[in-house]
């Protein structure tokens, strides 16, 4: 075998990818279509030219959700959404937000804005996701009363969601559902997005279904909709989805079952052809693995920091989308910024060791079992 094929690229052999990574969304000939019909009839421009209705009424009934507001981001909505539940009233009394340790920094950053207090919640050590256990104790432990909980849905799995329901249902605490890594999948036959007193998607420029910006916000509560209305209306609305935005959502959305289970297929060949490598650890799933909504493929590799850079560096490469999961969020905060009363130990060991892949090349056929030879040589090699 000549050399090229086996050194990584980084090290002189030639790249698996020269292509580099798929450029997303890219030149999608249906939002080319959707964009010219919206210039067309002249609804692109106006403050009410129906299409963020239809999208509204579309999602929130694919989802079977009561009401739908469309908004310019998932932050945004997670911000609403904690207004509607109490959150911003830091004058009566210190309240707190739980969400998990290694979640987006966004939700902590939020929690601050509003003048709330982030809880940290550990990982479970096999999913990687919010542990349903260490919530409870969280709950039962923390001296600073727990307003609301922050649940995200992250990478290409999904915490154990119908437990922490139960768990949150129990002690009457109502659950944000960040679902904004997570549209067009499921878990148990429960659409992301369809679970939670309040759930958000994104439409953010890297999302399944993206228009560069944007965002949507679910509830069944008459109440909680209202409120979420009302903070984001100033005479106007503050942060709303434009029409032309909402022209190119309705368009991708003929094809994001397709392209959602296109994902799943490659993940799920990528997973097996991983599984016997020593210094590769793989989240176990929950729930189907066909069902996931893979924004990114997560995958864990035990080794020391200043490895782990190096075997990003080599994937990139390669010419794959890889980069660093998110950080703990304790990690470069002062300890007075959140409340942590129970160990974070999980969370901390995993996360220096996250990596995750983009998306889009797990569109393209045969990716599967190429970018596991590419983390294969990699790994031989570093």
């Amino acid at each position: 075998m000549p050399a090229s094929e086996v050194i990584p690229a980084l090290s002189g052999g030639a790249p698996l990818f020269p292509k580099g990574p798929p450029d997303w969304p890219g030149r999608l000939a249906e939002v080319r279509e959707g964009l010219l019909e919206a210039w067309s009839n002249g609804t692109w421009g106006k403050y009410n030219g129906h299409l963020v209705e239809k999208l509204q009424d579309l999602t929130s009934c694919w989802l079977g959700r009561t009401h739908a507001l469309a908004v310019s981001s998932g932050t945004l909505g997670i911000e609403l959404g904690l207004i509607a539940l109490g959150v911003a009233n830091p004058s009566q009394c210190t309240v707190g937000v739980a969400l998990c340790d290694y979640d987006y920094p966004g939700n902590f950053l939020t929690i601050h804005h509003l003048g709330a207090v982030p809880i940290l919640v550990d990982t479970d050590p096999k999913t990687g996701q919010m542990c349903e256990q260490s919530l409870s104790e969280v709950i039962r432990h923390s001296t600073i009363p727990i307003k609301a909980v922050i649940v995200s849905t992250l990478h290409g799995s999904s915490p154990c969601l119908s437990k922490i329901d139960a768990i949150l249902k129990k002690a009457q605490i109502p659950w944000i559902a960040d679902a904004c890594q997570a549209v067009g999948g499921s878990l148990a036959e429960n659409r992301h997005g369809s679970q939670g007193t309040i759930a958000v998607w994104s439409f953010g420029g890297s999302k399944h279904l993206s228009a560069g910006r944007g965002g949507m916000i679910f509830t069944n509560e008459a109440s909680l909709a209202q409120r979420m209305r009302l903070a984001n209306t100033r005479g106007s609305v503050v942060g709303g989805l434009s029409e032309l935005q909402a022209a190119a959502i309705l368009s991708q959305w003929p094809q994001m079952e397709e392209r959602h289970i296109k994902r799943a297929q490659q993940a799920n060949i990528l997973r097996s052809h991983l599984s016997d490598i020593d210094e590769v650890r793989l989240p176990t799933i929950v729930g189907d693995p066909t069902s996931q909504a893979y924004y990114k493929f997560d995958f864990w590799i035990d080794a020391l920091p200043d490895r782990l850079d190096w075997v990003m560096a080599a994937l990139k490469a390669e010419g794959l989308a890889v980069e660093k999961g998110f950080r703990s969020l304790t990690k470069g905060r002062s300890p007075s910024r959140f409340h942590a009363p129970v160990a974070l130990t999980n969370s901390h060991n995993t996360s220096p060791c996250r990596l995750v892949l983009h998306h889009p090349i797990l569109l393209e056929s045969g990716s599967g079992e190429m970018v596991a030879q590419a983390i294969r040589r990699v790994l031989a090699y570093s």
